[in-house]
Parts: C-alpha cells; structure tokens; sequence
C-alpha cells in the first residue's frame, strides 16, 4: 500500500511518458497483427535491387560501394543494411519495418515532449501523433520492400535525436546524433542537400539569438559534419552510376519534347540526339523508357549521361530559371507533389481506416497561419522551438523542388513524404502554439466575469 502511494506522484508527474510506451507496443502489437500479401511489392524492379545488395557481404565494397551491374542497380546502403539485419528475408523485413515506425513514433513524441510544459497539452500531441502515423498513407508503406518505410522511420529518428540533442546539450545525445544522420543520410541520395540546408539554418538562428545558451561548436561540427557526408554519398552515387537514370528520365520526358531545350543540349555536348528523339521521343506509356537503360546502340550517349549528364542538367536548371522554380510546370503536374494513396500499397487496414477518414487535415494555407503565429510568438519569446517548425517547411519546401527536378518519372512515390510533413507541421505547430496560451488563466478569468455580471 505504501509503495502504490509513493508511487502515485510519480506517475501523475511523468504519465504521457507511461501512455507512450503503452500506445507504442499496443500500436505495434494490433500493426504486426495486420497480413501481408507479397503482391504489394512482387511487380516491382527496386525491391529486388535492396535485396540483392543486402546479400552481399559486410565486408566487400559490393555492399557498401556496389558498381552498376547488369540488371543490378545500386542504392544507398542504409536500407540494404537493415534489410541484413532481418536476413534478407521479405517477411522479417516487413516486421523490422513495423517495429521501426513505431520507434521512431515513440522518439518523436519523447523529444517533442521536452519541449512542451502542460501535461495536457503532451496528451493532445500524443494522440494526435499517434493517430497521424495510423494513417495507411504512412503506415501502409510498412508492407511493402521498398525504401519509403525506413525513410519515414529513419528521418523522424533523425530528427528526434537532434531535439534531444539540442535540448540536453551533451556529448553522448552528439554521439548519438552523429549516428542516426549517418543512417538517415545514406536512405536516399536527396538526404545530404537537406542536412547541410538544416544544419546551415540551425548554426545561423543560434549564432544570431541563442549564442549564450548552445553549445555553438556542437552545430559548427554539424554543418562540417554534413558536407562531408555530401561528398563522400556524392563518391558513392557516382561509382554506382546512381544518377544516370534520373538524369536519363529528364532527357526524355522533359528536354526532348522541346526543339528549343534539345538544341540547347546538343550544344552542351549530349550526342545521338536524334537517335533518342527516334525511338524514345513519343513514348505512349512512361514504362516504355525502361528499354533505354540497356540500350546498347545509345552507348555515346550513356557515356555521356554518366561523365557530364547530371552537371550539364544542373547547368541548364540554374540558366534557366523559371524551369528552376518550376514556373512552367503544368498545375496538374505540381498536383503530384501533394499526392496521396496513389497505388504502391493495398488499401487501408485494421485501425488505419479511421486515419484516412480524418487526414490530410491540414492544408497548405492553413500551415502558413500556423506558422506566422509560432513565428510570432518566437521573436516575442525568443524560445527556439517555436521557430523550428518553420526552419523544417522551408526547408522541405527546397526538398520538394530538388526531388521534382531530380527526377520527372514517378513524381508521387518520390514526394511520398511531402504530405506527410504538412500534416506532421501542422500537428507540431498547433501543441507549440497552445502551449504559449495561458488558457487556464482566460478560462478563470471568464468564469469569474461571467459571475460577477451574474
């Protein structure tokens, strides 16, 4: 009797921490209940790649460094690596995937968590949180062999290692965070743009307003840390030719129905032009460009396309720039950004279907007022977390016109996150913002008017 009523306060004090293991292994317990059907993935030609790479040995450079093969096509080692883990074996693999979307749900909130001071307020983000990642939008991606699931888990891990780090200020949370930007790094070859974006974003508001209480080295290191990484992913891509068919893509779905853009990269060197435009010029389906990658009588331009293609790309982006700020995309084809449910899953299961009921929820306008109000409430009270969300919007925004440019074929599954991170923002934003109103306060102070003219 005397150890449950010592033990009460504690619980009262610390139960969001109590309800966030529980909703974690009671989420995961009812997600790994779910069945799997391994028509999700058997049709497609990535998952095939992850698995081959993942059988390769720790020790060889056919794992970490693999080179361009025939009917092999190298990725970033992460997800190959935790593909190992599970023993390269589809079924272990998706529950790994299920028992990391549920880490990484718990670390967010625990880190979010920090930074929140009422308790109710921690329970609002809970189940708020929660209930987004029950999305099948999201969850969904936990069934199938491909690297969006470990993408999600691995950023919001990511993430939630830095607000730990940010927030405890200790070489062990440095350490950790080290780590996980590793791993989140090599999930895909996009990732080392965003962190050195991130980490640029995050030394300049502290130098500028948090100097006195950061550790100013730790994001100094970070930002070095960072374009490190860049260079060696860079290295990495560039020996598995990982470039070379997102740069093929473009080439043909979005240079040569142009005279004018086609002239313009004959001039920059790109050869067989006119063989390209034969045989690739009018495809009826985008499926029909896959022929292309093994296509032995385009060999000089292969050559090309791995030796200058990517840099003559990103010449002519930066040279023109309302094709840089995608100013002449079609309204339908900048309507694939925001995509959802758009067919790589089966559709929703189990507790997931009340998901979809509810979200998207937030949309674009209604996260641009979420953040004039935490961005107003930072300069007034100059708390950093208050200015992170709008750190992350601009910054993703960047994300989704690097993605867009990168890559003209498959726009949605590439942009699977954006959605995603509007409506994370937007349930981030809202708990910040109610946690800076002294409700209870107002609340009193109605009741009591509404009394006294009683």
């Amino acid at each position: 009797m005397r150890i449950q009523i010592k033990l009460l306060p504690h619980f009262k004090k610390h139960y969001p921490v109590y309800l966030n293991i529980i909703l974690a292994v009671v989420s995961l317990w009812m997600l790994l209940k779910i069945e799997v059907t391994r028509e999700i993935w058997a049709n497609l030609c990535d998952p095939y790649d992850y698995l081959e790479q993942s059988k390769k040995p720790l020790d060889s450079q056919d794992f970490w460094v693999p080179e361009k093969k025939d009917m092999f096509y190298p990725r970033p080692f992460t997800v190959p690596l935790f593909y190992k883990i599970a023993g390269s074996l589809p079924e272990n693999i998706i529950v790994m995937q299920k028992i990391m979307h549920y880490l990484a749900v718990f670390l967010i909130f625990a880190a979010i968590s920090l930074f929140i001071r009422k308790k109710d307020i921690q329970l609002i983000l809970l189940f708020s949180w929660y209930f987004l990642m029950s999305w099948w939008n999201i969850m969904g991606w936990t069934n199938s062999i491909l690297s969006e699931s470990l993408g999600i888990s691995m950023f919001f891990i990511w993430l939630a290692s830095f607000l730990y780090l940010f927030q405890k200020k200790k070489t062990i949370y440095f350490v950790l965070h080290i780590l996980c930007t590793i791993l989140f790094s090599f999930t895909r070859d996009s990732w080392p743009y965003f962190l050195i974006l991130f980490y640029l974003s995050i030394l300049l508001v502290v130098w500028f307003f948090h100097k006195k209480e950061q550790r100013i080295y730790y994001y100094v290191s970070l930002v070095l840390f960072a374009i490190i990484i860049f260079f060696i992913q860079q290295k990495t891509a560039q020996i598995g030719n990982r470039y070379r068919i997102p740069v093929m893509n473009n080439i043909v779905f979005r240079i040569l129905p142009s005279e004018e853009k086609t002239q313009w990269f004959i001039d920059h060197g790109m050869p067989d032009a006119e063989l390209i435009k034969e045989k690739y010029g009018n495809l009826a389906n985008w499926k029909d460009i896959f022929p292309m990658y093994d296509d032995t009588t385009i060999t000089r331009f292969n050559k090309w396309v791995i030796e200058d293609g990517k840099s003559v790309y990103f010449k002519y982006l930066i040279t023109h720039p309302k094709n840089f700020f995608l100013w002449n995309e079609k309204k339908s084809d900048l309507a694939k950004i925001m995509a959802y449910d758009f067919g790589y899953i089966n559709p929703p299961e189990s507790f997931s279907i009340y998901g979809s009921m509810v979200f998207p929820f937030f949309k674009i306008y209604g996260l641009i007022f979420l953040l004039v109000i935490s961005t107003y409430l930072y300069f007034r009270k100059r708390k950093f977390i208050l200015i992170f969300p709008l750190i992350l919007s601009l910054l993703f925004l960047a994300n989704v016109v690097l993605l867009y440019l990168a890559d003209s074929l498959e726009t949605e599954r590439h942009q699977y996150m954006t959605i995603m991170i509007v409506q994370f923002i937007g349930i981030f934003s809202s708990v910040l913002i109610l946690d800076q109103i002294p409700y209870k306060k107002i609340f009193a102070k109605g009741i009591l008017l509404f009394k006294t003219k009683k």
